[in-house]
């Protein structure tokens, strides 16, 4: 991170943070980024030789695994949109599974499209850029349950409620289930639902759906 206050404030973060440029080459990361990306991981921060400040790539553990990564980088660094710094059409998101079954724990890579305005003297472009959110699931869960809770911040029973509800499409079968009570889910998800920005059950479903399957992707 080029500026020292943004550097410290992404440091204090636990997630890993990356920026990526619309070739997949990461321009910054924060400290977990650099812990959760080290030698022995599925993949790794590599610096690029020639390339100055600091510029780096990620190696994966296995080629397939790292054109994954890239394909989805490009496609996520889409030219479209106004020439401000913005957030691009949440759909344009992705969320990846990273495979990391050998030492029993999961991540998930979140992508999110991105502008950014560039200066040169009296004219201005603007360059397509992607920020990624390494996410650590921890050992074997749902992947959903795990999305949920780190990207709306919501308790692990919160979205464990809210992928039972989807899954059983019913507040009764659920409170059975998890052996609640009805009223107990009922508040769990009103929870889920101001986290997620939702307001009924459909955007809810619409949401979780495209998260298994960005993960799958």
């Amino acid at each position: 991170m080029a500026n020292g206050t943004l550097a410290a404030a992404a440091n204090a973060i636990p997630r890993g943070l990356l920026v990526f440029d619309c070739d997949a080459r990461v321009l910054a990361h924060n400290a977990a980024a650099a812990r959760m990306l080290c030698r022995g991981a599925p993949l790794a921060l590599v610096p690029m030789l020639g390339r100055p400040n600091g510029v780096m790539r990620l190696a994966g553990s296995n080629a397939a695994l790292q054109a994954t990564v890239e394909q989805a980088v490009h496609e996520c660094a889409t030219p479209s949109g106004p020439p401000v710094f913005s957030i691009e059409s949440p759909s344009a998101a992705r969320s990846l599974r990273i495979d990391t079954a050998a030492i029993g724990r999961g991540m998930v890579l979140h992508l999110v499209p991105v502008r950014r305005p560039i200066r040169s003297g009296r004219t201005g472009t603007d360059e397509s850029a992607v920020i990624g959110t390494l996410i650590d699931v921890g050992p074997c869960e749902r992947l959903e349950v795990a999305l949920l809770t780190q990207l709306f911040d919501l308790s692990p029973s919160s979205a464990r409620v809210a992928e039972a509800y989807l899954r059983l499409d019913s507040v009764k079968e659920a409170a059975r289930q998890l052996g609640i009570s009805a009223n107990t889910v009922k508040t769990h998800l009103a929870t889920v639902y101001e986290r997620t920005g939702c307001s009924r059950q459909s955007q809810l479903v619409r949401l979780v759906m495209s998260l298994r399957a960005g993960a799958a992707g």
